[in-house]
């Protein structure tokens, strides 16, 4: 993958596969739970190359997105809200802010 935004979106579509593959264990929230279950992955992704500014930017907001979900909201309810919101992040601001500046 070449490129900081193609990285980025990348990035994104792999934690939206990862967030569809999830499931909350017994006793846990999934707005609490989820994010600790990213953190390898990031560090991972850390690891293996500096992350860009966009990138880290996307990761903060990812985080940020997941603890604003409700506790109560049903988990394939909050899974396919978090998607939705990941797809109109890349649209919005990589993809159309990418437009812009060309």
């Amino acid at each position: 993958i070449q490129g900081a935004n193609a990285r980025c979106v990348a990035m994104l579509n792999a934690f939206k596969a990862v967030i569809r593959d999830y499931h909350t264990p017994p006793a846990k929230t999934l707005n609490r739970d989820l994010e600790s279950r990213l953190r390898p992955q990031i560090q991972y992704l850390v690891d293996c190359r500096p992350v860009g500014i966009n990138m880290g930017n996307s990761i903060t907001w990812l985080k940020a997105t997941i603890a604003k979900l409700p506790a109560h909201m049903p988990e394939a309810e909050a899974k396919e809200a978090l998607c939705a919101e990941i797809d109109s992040f890349i649209a919005e601001r990589i993809t159309l802010a990418s437009a812009a500046i060309s």
